[in-house]
């Protein structure tokens, strides 16, 4: 699959945040990209919507800039936003390590709103809109991620390209992480779906403690497994660098032998 153009990009990410006008882009003659939006019903907002597209495209680590008249312009990786990246990344990690049942209450009260507002509508139909919903509105990272997918992300300059290889990393743990969130999640959905299902024999109350249980229990069996995956990789770390001192006193003694 070809990979997608930095305009492309950059206008995906700038329509995800901005859903009022439409959004306009353009290639700028020496590179970069050019931004602007249309249709505002009230003129107003465009400043408030250039500063959520502005603080957007920063994250990502891109240089930016605001001209009267012409719009946003993309102009290149930055340092100091990419260095901000992986700041904010790392802290996505610390947020999400230990903040799984928060997701789970989520989970409870938007599925209640969605049995509330579509009453009748099958678990099919609600479960992944609450998931898009978590994924989109609380997690965030998902959708911030995915506009990147496609993007080649590279640079000449051995500053940015380490912060790159840095960010990279990083996404990885936090998709990691959103993955295990979006799984809490659709268990919690299910759980509460079929509780509150007629015949299920519990009361509101009675399913929402239920579904937070369960959700506490697959919780504990995430966290166990990525404890022992963790010892695993320790493990094989430490066995390969035992191999590897016990290989090399094993060549030293034949050297000396051989000597």
């Amino acid at each position: 699959m070809a990979g997608e153009t930095l305009p492309q990009v950059v206008e995906r990410i700038c329509a995800r945040v901005v859903t009022a006008a439409e959004v306009r882009v353009a290639p700028l003659p020496l590179g970069g990209v050019r931004i602007w939006t249309e249709g505002w019903e009230r003129p107003s907002d465009r400043w408030i919507a250039d500063h959520q597209m502005l603080r957007e495209l920063r994250l990502v680590g891109w240089e930016t800039a605001v001209e009267p008249g012409v719009g946003i312009m993309v102009l290149g990786w930055s340092a100091t936003n990419l260095a901000h990246r992986v700041h904010t990344l790392r802290v996505a990690i610390g947020g999400l390590q230990d903040s799984h049942l928060r997701t789970a209450a989520v989970a409870v009260s938007v599925t209640e709103g969605y049995r509330d507002a579509f009453p009748g509508s099958a678990l099919t139909d609600i479960q992944p809109s609450v998931l898009s919903h978590i994924a989109t509105q609380y997690l965030r990272w998902p959708a911030r991620i995915g506009d990147l997918s496609d993007l080649t992300r590279v640079a000449r300059d051995s500053v940015l390209a380490l912060l790159l290889a840095q960010a990279a990393q990083l996404e990885n743990e936090v998709m990691a992480l959103c993955d295990q969130h979006l799984a809490v999640a659709g268990h919690t959905v299910e759980t509460l779906w079929y509780g509150l299902a007629p015949g299920g024999g519990s009361t509101p109350q009675e399913a929402r403690r239920t579904a937070l249980r369960e959700a506490g229990l697959l919780v504990e069996r995430l966290k166990n497994a990525r404890s022992h995956a963790s010892l695993g990789h320790a493990s094989g770390r430490a066995s390969g660098r035992a191999s590897g001192r016990a290989s090399g006193r094993a060549s030293g003694r034949a050297s000396g032998h051989a000597s």
